[in-house]
């Protein structure tokens, strides 16, 4: 539905396209439609990226133009988002929109918990959330504040006091309307109750959908295309098809057969059809929770803990039961959690019907179960438990929420009434093979012991030989996986015993401090003080520096109506372009042949290194790059050329059909210790040195040395790279819209490209969708070469990066590796210190251009003194008419060299930055010893801005960038394979931090009287700095690991490496059960 959005004529740009896999949010709308069978509309969000246009038969679409706008009428959500300062770069904004509107159309006096359960399936990665939350919060009954300063005041408010925290006034903001929402569209109610029996067919450039309304059409097409996917939300097809070449010429609707929708409960408990979505699932299964006696709901209990973790709203809104287990992949949780619940699945064919147990003979292999290809998973029973059976489901993920587990398991144990004998039991596990394992001599054995310490034991020994992970399982990790299945079945035995002390069948003693592993984190809406310092009393009213203000584009962001690159209309005769890349890491290139290619529908042309017309490589600091590789190729994804064709596309599946020959080289640099190994440095060596280091060291009585490995990170600007180039027919010029940090640049790699001089060349930068310092080099050169295409077929040429391309292209921020040596004692007490790291650094600064544009402003100001003295009561309006028609210019430029930033690394002299910007931070964890879990629990940051020119912006800035440090130092991990490949491409495999990631206080404060002589307004820039202070969450899991390993009789140092990633804690907090799978 996304292309369909944003395409001529629909034109509804202000639906994003972020990932294409339903990993970002910013593609949400809301869906509604009329429920016969409730006799109501139901609203609920889903992600355009997957959903299928022929899903949406009889159904209301509202994109985030149809809520509001700037030149109607805004609605109270985009009102107050961009009040709040929730909106930065404002790509993720429209779908935040959306997630809030569509809650409120459901429950306009939502509660802090609905608001963050609605917003887990939308990722920012500028604002860190806070004002985000802060915005819709006053939605609710309650805002959160104590009130206790009296009068209804904040209790932080004091008389006289020169320090603010209100970021934006809350009295004049709109207030809540459900009246004036938009109606269902009563044609649709009517069309709905009368839908005819039909199917309806959908006919694609190459694929056919159809969608049967009978449960007897959908038969017969399985009977007569078994091989056709069934798909419901296109959660799983949907990605395969879009982003992985996977092709189907047949593929079945299945979400509007009403038998596949049905929820009924029975005497024995809860019958869900298979096309039922998650969101009615866990709806339903919250009401038997509330409603029904204890005993019969344990079952259900642990579902609905897998439930409220599984993927975003958006995902379980669309997503199916049936979809989710016949997908047979091990990393989806419900499989595990059912099987333990002794589900029993209903299949039907055209010719019977047959019902077969949930367990793990259902999964033969990934991806496979043993349903026939004619077969429909036609529901799911799920069995209400006894009041002794005794149920859980655990899940580990790189974090607690929208994302893949690494292990989930479901576990049940029935004890024979009034003892603590076992019965039976059932454990079954994912992600630690290629299906769903159940451990079936551990479960045997284990029948007739009792539910004591030695039952553990051997139920952990049983465990450890049952499981086998393989070291080459996908995702790797494999200790930790195992580590996990036996930790989470320590979970499950604390818990039983728990239960069965307080019937009074079991005595079994647990140390206070183990009942901690039994409470599971909470996910909280993060909350928090900002302060600032107040503006002079003597400061004019009208002079906005120093106060909040909302910035320009916030509201046109918040409706939609802010334009980025790939939001411009087609060019008339507009190609698309579509990078092929390379597949090795280093390798010489021995011949590229795109004649397969140049043969498939809609391709125009094939553009490599001989298709440049000027120079094939851009530089940057003196160091060269090609644009496209000629000769040798230095690492996966380096750009060997690039398919041209007349629809994206057609574009993506040609450019899969350039066939690359290579002949390996030697060496092959994968890692900073490969590069050290081989002395493959860049020049030159820099160093700083303080009196004769070494020979300090030699008379040091105490030496400390070691080294420390920081990962890289994807800068994830959720807006990915890309550029329009159109040709302007004349003199060989042409306009570039560009996604770019530093036009400049691009506007100067473009004409050395196309050889030509710079001023043919004009950039145009309307805004950017996050950039964090990503858009300034490949954006150039992938600049350069949609120039270069739209030069050879003389028709303008569109470039929009896929994610997982973008991110394997632009390789993001690097790793670091450093080594220090320390010296103490002797005759100082602080003898020597000697470091080093390897990385590989540059840098631009904007800072300048405040003071140009102040430069040009007092210029103006200048001209214009004498007519503002001559009629000092004129308004400005009438001022510069008079000056226009007296023939006073008012234009000007501005100019201005900021101090010389250079060092010489010889001499160890210089200034190697303009100005210093300051910061202290203080932040509280908790760690989940069994499993690696961690929750950031409290975050106190003091920030230098200087005086701040926008307090509102600058609190936004510092949290935004905190937050994506939160993910550096902890959840953000790239993983390659064994030939240089990044394995984590996109969103599902690469987890920047969501909402449940924000410490849930955050306070900032920006340091009051503070000021810089050396920039605007005494102010200081506050983009990335505030990034490192994510180390204090890393140090903070750090020192938790470390009272854990003393709690054990263990050493508290030991080495962790950066991010601290879940498996890095467990497998750091050693105990019993990582010796035990380290061990075998």
């Amino acid at each position: 539905m996304n292309f369909y959005l944003v395409s001529c004529p629909v034109g509804l740009t202000g639906t994003k396209y972020g990932c294409g896999g339903g990993g970002c949010g910013s593609c949400t709308v809301m869906v509604s439609r009329y429920d016969r069978n409730q006799e109501r509309v139901v609203h609920y969000t889903v992600n355009a990226c997957l959903q299928p246009v022929v899903a949406l038969h009889g159904a209301a679409v509202v994109t985030v133009e149809g809520v509001g706008s700037t030149d109607t009428k805004l609605h109270p959500v985009q009102e107050r988002i961009a009040k709040a300062h929730g909106s930065q770069c404002g790509f993720c904004t429209p779908g935040m929109v959306m997630s809030m509107y569509t809650l409120l159309r459901n429950k306009p006096q939502p509660s802090m918990e609905d608001i963050r359960e609605a917003l887990g399936g939308n990722l920012c990665r500028c604002t860190g959330y806070r004002p985000i939350i802060d915005g819709f919060k006053t939605f609710c009954e309650s805002s959160g504040c104590c009130q206790n300063g009296g009068e209804g005041r904040c209790c932080m408010e004091t008389e006289g006091s020169k320090i603010s925290q209100e970021l934006f006034p809350m009295e004049d903001l709109l207030p809540l309307d459900p009246s004036q929402d938009l109606i269902f569209p009563p044609e649709l109610m009517m069309m709905e109750k009368k839908l005819s029996a039909a199917p309806l067919y959908f006919q694609g450039e190459r694929v056919r959908l159809v969608a049967p309304f009978e449960l007897s059409h959908l038969l017969e097409l399985k009977a007569d295309h078994p091989s056709a996917p069934l798909i419901v939300g296109n959660t799983t097809i949907g990605p395969k098809m879009l982003l992985k070449g996977e092709f189907h010429p047949l593929v079945i609707y299945a979400g509007r057969i009403s038998e596949l929708g049905a929820v009924t409960w029975g005497k024995n408990g809860l019958t869900v059809g298979a096309a039922c979505s998650l969101s009615t699932l866990k709806e339903e299964v919250e009401k038997a929770v509330a409603e029904m006696e204890e005993a019969k709901t344990r079952g259900y209990r642990a579902l609905l803990q897998v439930l409220q973790c599984l993927a975003g709203k958006q995902i379980r809104n669309m997503a199916s039961i049936g979809g989710n287990l016949l997908s047979a992949n091990p990393k989806y949780d419900l499989s595990t959690v059912l099987a333990a619940l002794d589900c029993t699945l209903h299949v039907i064919s055209k010719d019977k019907m047959r019902s077969l147990p949930l367990d793990e003979k259902l999964f033969p292999d990934f991806g496979k179960t043993t349903l026939r290809p004619d077969e429909v998973l036609l529901a799911v029973d799920i069995p209400y438990t006894n009041s002794w059976e005794f149920v859980a489901a655990y899940r580990q993920a790189q974090r607690r929420e929208f994302a893949f587990s690494f292990v989930n398991a479901g576990m049940k144990a029935v004890i024979r009434e009034g003892t603590d004998t076992v019965e039976s039991l059932s454990v079954y596990y994912g992600g630690v093979g290629p299906a769903v394992v159940k451990p079936k001599r551990t479960c045997q054995q284990l029948v007739g012991w009792s539910w004591r310490e030695d039952f553990l034991s051997e139920a952990c020994r049983l465990l450890n030989e049952d499981i086998d992970v393989s070291p080459a399982i996908h995702g790797g990790k494999a200790e930790y996986r195992k580590a996990l299945a036996v930790s989470f079945f320590f979970k499950f035995y604390m818990q039983v015993v728990l239960e069965m002390r307080e019937r009074g069948v079991s005595n079994v003693a647990l140390p206070p401090e183990y009942l901690s592993a039994l409470k599971p984190f909470k996910n909280e809406a993060p909350q928090g003080q900002q302060s600032f310092q107040l503006v002079s009393e003597v400061q004019p009213c009208g002079d906005p520096v120093g106060r909040p203000s909302m910035h320009q584009s916030a509201l046109q962001q918040a409706t939609g109506e802010a334009k980025y690159y790939d939001d411009l209309p087609p060019v008339q005769g507009e190609l698309f372009v579509f990078m092929v890349t390379s597949s090795r890491a280093h390798a010489r290139i021995i011949n590229i042949d795109p004649s397969e290619a140049l043969n498939q529908p809609g391709v125009v042309a094939f553009v490599s290194a001989g298709d440049v017309p000027g120079a094939n490589r851009r530089l940057w600091f003196n160091n060269p790059e090609e644009l496209f590789a000629e000769e040798e190729v230095l690492c996966v994804g380096q750009i060997v050329g690039a398919v041209v064709a007349e629809s994206r596309e057609q574009a993506r599946r040609a450019a899969q059909k350039v066939r690359v020959t290579y002949r390996d080289l030697q060496p092959v640099f994968f890692t900073i210790e490969d590069a050290i190994k081989h002395e493959s440095f860049f020049e030159p060596k820099r160093k700083v040195e303080r009196g004769d280091v070494d020979e300090a060291l030699k008379t040091a009585e105490h030496i400390l040395e070691d080294q420390l490995y920081m990962g890289g990170q994807e800068h994830f600007y959720l807006e990915t790279q890309g550029v329009i180039a159109a040709p302007k027919g004349e003199h060989q010029e042409m306009d570039l819209f560009v996604a770019s940090q530093h036009a400049a640049f691009t506007q100067e790699v473009v004409a050395m490209a196309l050889g030509v001089d710079s001023n043919k060349i004009t950039c145009h930068v309307k805004r950017l969708g996050g950039a964090f310092g990503g858009k300034v080099m490949k954006i150039a050169s992938l600049s350069a070469i949609a120039a270069v295409a739209a030069r050879k077929t003389g028709r303008a040429v569109r470039c929009c990066l896929e994610r997982g391309d973008d991110m394997l292209i632009t390789s993001g921020r690097h790793p670091f590796l450093g080594k220090y040596k320390s010296g103490r004692g002797g005759s100082s007490l602080s003898k020597a210190a000697q470091t080093s790291r390897s990385a590989h650094t540059s840098s631009s600064c904007s800072g300048g251009t405040p003071r140009r544009s102040q430069d040009a402003c007092e210029k103006l100001m200048r001209r214009l003194q004498p007519l503002m003295e001559k009629n000092p009561k004129n308004s400005w309006k009438q001022t510069i008419t008079e000056a226009y028609f007296q023939k006073i210019s008012l234009s000007a430029t501005g100019f201005f060299m900021g101090p010389p930033t250079d060092v010489d690394w010889e001499k160890g002299q210089g200034q190697a930055y303009y100005y210093f910007t300051f910061g202290a931070c203080c932040s509280e964890v908790e760690i989940d010893c069994l499993t690696g879990d961690h929750k950031n629990i409290r975050t106190d940051i003091v920030m230098d801005v200087g005086k701040s020119i926008n307090p509102a912006l600058d609190v936004g800035q510092v949290e935004g960038s905190f937050v994506q440090g939160v993910g550096l130092y902890t959840i953000e991990e790239l993983q390659f394979s064994a030939d240089g490949v990044l394995m984590t491409r996109g969103p599902t495999q690469y987890k920047i931090p969501p909402l449940c990631d924000v410490p849930a206080e955050l306070n900032v404060h920006l340091l009051a009287d503070a000021g810089n002589p050396n920039a605007i307004y005494l102010s200081k820039g506050i983009g990335e700095p505030p990034v490192f202070f994510g180390c204090t969450i890393f140090f903070a899991i750090k020192a938790a690991i470390a009272a854990a390993r003393q709690e054990t009789g263990l050493s508290d140092v030991f080495p962790l490496s950066s991010p601290a990633t879940a498996e890095k804690i467990r497998m750091a907090c050693q105990d019993q059960f990582t010796k035990m799978v380290r061990a075998k």
